[in-house]
C-alpha cells in the first residue's frame, strides 16, 4: 500500500464528509484551549506515527520492487 494513496483517501474522506471534519476540528480546538499539553502530545504522536508509517511504506515498496525485479531476471533465463 502506498503512503500517498492512504493520505489521499484520508483527504477524500474529510472532503466528502465536511460535518465530520468540522466536528473533529472543534474537538481539537477545544482540546487545544482546555489542555494544551495533551494537544501537543497528540500532535507530536500523530507526526511521529505518520513519519514511521512513511518510512515503513517506503522501505516495503523498495523491497517489493527489488523482489519483483529479481524474480523477473530469474524467470527470463
Amino acid at each position: 500500500m502506498n503512503f500517498f494513496s492512504v493520505m489521499n483517501n484520508i483527504y477524500s474522506f474529510f472532503h466528502d464528509n465536511m460535518a465530520v471534519a468540522v466536528i473533529l476540528g472543534f474537538i481539537l480546538l477545544y482540546i487545544l484551549y482546555r489542555w494544551p499539553r495533551l494537544f501537543m502530545l497528540m500532535l507530536i504522536t500523530a507526526v511521529l506515527a505518520t513519519g514511521v508509517f512513511y518510512v515503513i511504506s517506503d522501505i516495503s515498496s523498495t523491497a517489493a520492487h527489488k523482489k519483483k525485479r529479481l524474480t523477473k531476471e530469474y524467470s527470463v533465463e
